[in-house]
């Protein structure tokens, strides 16, 4: 997909009845994101963007549960 200096176009896909968009690598790496992390989504009204960031619940294993805790992302 196109990368215009630090930012990424990516587009949207469907899987069943949830329409997901696929987290660059770059940004993952930047915001230590791995498989089974928890991010926030949020939105101001009015304006035509979404922030998220990576949300870690307290005493949760960082989001991830034991059997995942050790796997790479494998994703790319």
């Amino acid at each position: 997909m196109p990368s215009l200096e630090g930012i990424n176009v990516k587009r949207t896909q469907r899987q069943h009845s949830s329409i997901i968009v696929v987290i660059p690598k770059v940004v993952r790496v930047a915001l230590g994101i791995k498989a089974g992390d928890y991010v926030v989504f949020s939105s101001h009204p009015g304006d035509n963007a979404v922030e998220f960031t990576k949300f870690v619940p307290k005493g949760k294993n960082h989001g991830r549960d034991k059997a995942n805790s050790s796997r790479e992302d494998q994703t790319g």
